[in-house]
């Protein structure tokens, strides 16, 4: 997923959707880049994957369960994300880009 801090709610493409047998809630109208757009939600249970800070010990990844979350589909290129990460998960942590040196911090 694109972590997108333009996007209010997190989003999925409708190709992992159907991958993953979701079902739709429902169409919600949204404001989308080229207009207004009618789309699918769904009700997901989903994993962020996590790489543990250098000064602890064990595995070296870890991973944040988010539940009963809703999310949209995307319209988007789908070639290289599935799927976009939005505000409704990042402002429940701190998210910092480092321009300087290319990488980006998030913490929950």
């Amino acid at each position: 997923m694109l972590i997108d801090t333009g996007a209010s709610i997190t989003c999925i493409s409708p190709e992992l959707a159907k991958r993953i047998g979701l079902r739709s809630l429902g169409k919600e109208s949204v404001v989308v880049a080229s207009g207004t757009a009618s789309l699918n939600t769904y009700l997901v249970d989903m994993l962020i994957p996590f790489t543990k800070p250098a000064r602890t010990q064990g595995p070296e990844a870890q991973t944040l369960p988010v539940q009963n979350i809703q999310v949209m589909e995307y319209l988007g290129d789908t070639s290289r994300y599935q799927g976009l990460l939005g505000r409704d998960i990042i402002d429940r942590g701190i998210f910092m880009i480092a321009g300087w040196d290319g990488k980006y911090y998030f913490s929950l």
